[in-house]
């Protein structure tokens, strides 16, 4: 085995490689340095050759084993090979046991992080540090993926990549490569021919990659909102604040689930030995150590009823219809604070932002743009009125905010992270669709967190020659033993100035 300590950045290609067949696929590994272990995964589109810069000084103080991931790189694979992140996972596991590593550290770039974790997750006991740069969030879908898994299922789809990445001008596009760096001076043919060449040149290089990207598995992305919690390894987080594709505020929610195992342990009172012994699978989880750990996380009543039926309980909290008689009461007090709010407007939604009561004074506001009913058709068809959708469309509210350059960042920022903390899919689809709407400038997808905020943005609306500024309060039920009173909303909509709730009064008559 290479043993040498330290490599040239130009001497990358000259390591030996080790190719390994596991399964369907073999996998190509440089191994150089010495020192406790690290493993470094590349992401899409790019293979081993990415780490070649930090080799040399990585090399000084850890045996580094670079691999190259099946479709990409100089691993190889077969017309049956399984691309998903789950056996790309399960792939490099066997590869870890053939090198005989027992304690290691992972370090991962985009894809490559995602399965970084997985094999965080799945072995707890062996991997001791856990690095992720720049990689998929739960509840996130990157610019473009859409557009590029639609592409790489068709026919032709080999043949129409190799011809796009022979234009230096779409190599250079967000599309491709142009995303990766933020420094123009790194963006060269040193950097980009060892990706881009062999994608251009070898018809099966660029069926390997295209399998690759079919393999990516969203729903696997998007359980790490809970497995990000199992995750033992001391973890580090780097991440590029100027990322389009994976935004800065993606990191944030990472790093919000990834609590610490000690940490739990102390507000839960269960001994941390236990705790590790529950994420391991080496002992059962109680129906009620479920739920003392789900009330200690603040886990919503939703995702309880899913970690109850993973360990093999039945649900526990039920859901029921807002005008059944068992939610009599809960209905009433929404109706009472509704009236109460006269003559200012009130809205209850549910947790997608679909409006399940109103008072009489939003509708009226509203009905000050013209016919209620067809306002309502034109933005949300004939799907519930989703107050969100009737906000941003070009039909809707849209043109009446006079703030819409201050309100809209805001109300996007907040649907990101409620979609990643809730894991919804028509929250994610309704992110998804302004996400993909022309209209919206892209800075607006990724608010700067550091920028101080004002106590309220108030909502300007320009209607019949008048300006009605508002601003609104959210309340919630405190102790919900129900689904739908655990996501119910009450927004109030309050005057921010007198001319408004003079104008108010004046419309309730």
């Amino acid at each position: 085995m290479n043993t040498q300590a330290n490599i040239p950045v130009t001497a990358y290609a000259e390591l030996p490689i080790q190719h390994h067949t596991i399964g369907d696929a073999t996998i190509a590994v440089r191994s150089c340095g010495q020192g406790p272990d690290l493993v470094l995964i590349h992401g899409f589109r790019v293979h081993g050759y990415t780490w070649r810069k930090l080799l040399p000084a990585l090399s000084q103080r850890f045996r580094c084993h670079v691999v190259d991931l099946p479709g990409l790189g100089d691993s190889d694979w077969t017309a049956t090979t399984d691309f998903r992140f789950s056996a790309q996972a399960q792939r490099l596991m066997s590869l870890i046991d053939n090198l005989a590593l027992t304690n290691y550290a992972l370090i991962g770039h985009d894809t490559g992080a995602t399965i970084a974790r997985l094999i965080a997750i799945a072995r707890p006991d062996e991997v001791r540090r856990l690095v992720m740069i720049n990689t998929e969030v739960p509840g996130h879908r990157p610019p473009w993926i859409r557009l590029y898994r639609f592409s790489a299922g068709l026919p032709l789809a080999p043949s129409a990549f190799r011809l796009l990445l022979s234009s230096g001008r779409f190599v250079r596009s967000r599309m491709a490569f142009g995303q990766f760096y933020s420094e123009p001076a790194l963006f060269n043919a040193e950097h980009l021919a060892p990706y881009v060449q062999p994608l251009v040149t070898s018809q099966r290089r660029m069926q390997g990659m295209l399998g690759y990207l079919l393999g990516v598995e969203w729903d696997v992305v998007d359980g790490l909102r809970e497995g990000h919690g199992q995750i033992k390894a001391d973890t580090l987080l780097l991440w590029g604040e100027d990322d389009r594709t994976f935004p800065l505020a993606g990191a944030r929610e990472i790093c919000a689930q990834l609590r610490s195992q000690l940490e739990l342990a102390l507000d839960t009172a269960v001994s941390q030995r236990h705790l590790s012994f529950l994420e391991s699978g080496r002992a059962r989880p109680s129906r009620h150590m479920v739920l003392h750990l789900a009330e200690a996380l603040d886990v919503p009543l939703r995702e309880r009823n899913a970690l109850l039926r993973a360990a093999g309980y039945s649900d526990l909290f039920r859901q029921r219809d807002l005008d059944s008689a068992d939610m009599a009461p809960v209905r009433q007090a929404l109706e009472l604070m509704l009236s109460h709010h006269e003559p200012n407007p009130a809205l209850v939604v549910d947790r997608d932002w679909n409006v399940l009561m109103t008072n009489t004074a939003l509708e009226r506001l509203i009905g000050l743009v013209g016919d209620l009913e067809q306002f309502w058709q034109q933005t949300c068809g004939d799907g519930p009125r989703n107050i969100m959708r009737l906000t941003f469309h070009s039909a809707g509210l849209r043109p009446l905010l006079a703030n819409w350059a201050d309100v809209a960042p805001v109300l996007l920022l907040r649907l990101q992270r409620e979609a990643a903390a809730t894991g919804s899919p028509l929250l994610n689809s309704l992110l998804e669709e302004l996400h993909a709407d022309p209209d919206i400038p892209r800075h607006w997808r990724e608010p700067d967190l550091d920028q101080p905020l004002p106590p309220v943005i108030p909502l300007v609306v320009s209607v019949h020659g008048a300006s009605i500024r508002l601003f609104s309060m959210i309340s919630t039920f405190g102790t919900p033993q129900d689904i739908t009173t655990d996501e119910v909303r009450l927004e109030t909509f309050f005057p921010a100035d007198p001319d408004t709730a003079t104008l108010l009064q004046a419309l309730a008559g």
